[in-house]
C-alpha cells in the first residue's frame, strides 16, 4: 500500500516535472531570436507582450505632420529611445529599448536626419531608423539637391505611382503655390525680378529622411515634403531674419548657396557671414554655386565642376542659359541702380535645398569681417576681409609651376 502510494507521487513528480519542462522550453521557443541570450529573449518578450498595447498605439493617430529627429552616430539606443519621449515622438523609452534590442535593431539604428510622425507607432519608428520599413518608401533629399536632381530620385524609385516629371510640373516656376506656404510670411514674392513668373518650389523643400506609402499621389507627395519645411519655419527664425532686413525667401536664398559651399560643417556661420557681409557692403555675389545653377545639366552632372571662360562673361552664346541665376553676371544682366538693395543684388530665388544647418548659419553668421574665401584643400577655407589678402590667399593654394 505504502509503494503504492510513493509511486503514484512519483509518477505525478515526474509528470509535473515534465509539463513544467515542456512549458519552459516552449516558452523558450515562443521568445526565441537568433542570436539573443534565451534567458533575455524570454524576459523582453513577455515584456513585450505585455504591454502590447502600448506597443502599437501612437502618440496621435490623427497627428500627420512631421516632426525633425536626428541621430548621430555615436547615439546608443537607450539615447534614442530617450530623446525619442523627451520630443514627444514615443510614449515609452524603456518600451522602444525593449523592441529595438529583443529583433535585434538596436545596432542597426541608421544616424541621419528623420521626420517622424506623432502616428507612427515604437515597431515603425524602429523599423523606419532600421531601414527595413516593411514596404514603405524610404526617400532621402540631400542636401543641396536641386529640384532636377529631385525629379531624378524620384524617378529611380519604382514603387512610386508618379514620375519626376509629374513632380516638377507642380513644383515648378509659374505653378500656383500651395496654401501650406504662407507667402506672405515667408517673403515670397508674386513674380520675380527677372520677369518672369511666381517661384518655384526650389529651396522649400527640407533635406531629410522621408517616409511615404507606395500608392501616395504625386499632390500628397510634394504636400509632405512642405509640412516638413513648413514645421521648422519657427516665428524666432523670422524675426531672427527680420532682423537682418531679410526675409526667409532671402534667408532661403543665401542658404541655399551657402549649402553648396560648405565641406565642413563647422564653416556654415562663416561661409554664412562671408556672404552677408557682401550683400551688407552692397557687392555682388560671385558664387560658383550659381554659376553651376546656371550652366544646369553639362558634363553628366548638375553640378559641373568644368568652367569656360563664357561662364563669367555675358556673351551672345551665354543668353540661352538661365544667366539671372549668375551672381558674376548680376551687374551685367540688371541696371543695378546708384544705392541698390539686398533684394537687387541677390539671384532671383534658392538654386537647392539648404539643410537646417544652412539656414541656420545665415541666421546666425559668425562675427567676421570677411568677405573673400578660397579653398586649398576642397574641404576647408581661408578667409580675407581685403581683396589683396584673398589673392595671397589664392597664391598660396595655387603656387606657379616651376
Amino acid at each position: 500500500m505504502f509503494n503504492t502510494a510513493r509511486n503514484i507521487i512519483l509518477v505525478v513528480s515526474l509528470g509535473l516535472v515534465l509539463v513544467c519542462f515542456v512549458a519552459v522550453a516552449a516558452l523558450f521557443l515562443w521568445a526565441r531570436q537568433d542570436g539573443l541570450n534565451p534567458v533575455k529573449a524570454v524576459q523582453l518578450r513577455i515584456n513585450l507582450a505585455i504591454h502590447d498595447d502600448d506597443l502599437n498605439s501612437p502618440i496621435d493617430p490623427n497627428d500627420r505632420e512631421y516632426y525633425p529627429f536626428r541621430v548621430n552616430a555615436e547615439d546608443t539606443a537607450p539615447q534614442i529611445a530617450a530623446n525619442l519621449e523627451e520630443l514627444g515622438l514615443i510614449n515609452d523609452a524603456d518600451l522602444f529599448e525593449d523592441y529595438v534590442q529583443y529583433h535585434q535593431l538596436d545596432t542597426r539604428l541608421l544616424a541621419e536626419l528623420y521626420y517622424l510622425q506623432k502616428s507612427n507607432t515604437i515597431p515603425e519608428i524602429a523599423r523606419i531608423m532600421a531601414g527595413d520599413d516593411d514596404n514603405r518608401i524610404q526617400f532621402t533629399v540631400t542636401p543641396g539637391m536641386r529640384l532636377e536632381e529631385i525629379k531624378d530620385a524620384i524617378d529611380a524609385e519604382p514603387d512610386f505611382q508618379f514620375t519626376g516629371t509629374e513632380f516638377l510640373d507642380l513644383a515648378g516656376r509659374g505653378k500656383a503655390l500651395p496654401p501650406s506656404l504662407d507667402a506672405a510670411r515667408l517673403g515670397i514674392p508674386q513674380t520675380l525680378w527677372d520677369g518672369g513668373p511666381a517661384p518655384s518650389l526650389e529651396g522649400f523643400i527640407l533635406p531629410g529622411s522621408y517616409t511615404f506609402w507606395p500608392d501616395i499621389t504625386v499632390v500628397e507627395f510634394r504636400d509632405e515634403l512642405l509640412r516638413a519645411f513648413s514645421d521648422n519655419m519657427t516665428d524666432e527664425m523670422i524675426t531672427l531674419a527680420n532682423q537682418r532686413d531679410l526675409s526667409i525667401y532671402q534667408v532661403l536664398t543665401v542658404a541655399s548657396i551657402v549649402e553648396r559651399e560648405v565641406v565642413d560643417p563647422n564653416e556654415y556661420p562663416m561661409v554664412a557671414a562671408v556672404y552677408l557681409n557682401r550683400l551688407e557692403d552692397r557687392q555682388i555675389l560671385e558664387a560658383d554655386p550659381t554659376v553651376q545653377y546656371a550652366i544646369g545639366w553639362r558634363n553628366g552632372e548638375w553640378w559641373t565642376r568644368t568652367f569656360y571662360d563664357e561662364d563669367f562673361d555675358l556673351k551672345p552664346e551665354t543668353d540661352q542659359r538661365d544667366i539671372y541665376y549668375n551672381t558674376y553676371l548680376t551687374d551685367q544682366v540688371r541696371q543695378l541702380p546708384a544705392s541698390p538693395q539686398i533684394s537687387d543684388i541677390l539671384p532671383p530665388g534658392p538654386i537647392g535645398s539648404p539643410s537646417l544647418s544652412a539656414i541656420n548659419g545665415v541666421l546666425r553668421p559668425a562675427d567676421t569681417t570677411a568677405k573673400y574665401m578660397v579653398s586649398c584643400d576642397g574641404y576647408t577655407h581661408l578667409w580675407a576681409a581685403e581683396y589683396e589678402d584673398h589673392v595671397a590667399n589664392y597664391e598660396s593654394c595655387n603656387p606657379p609651376l616651376e
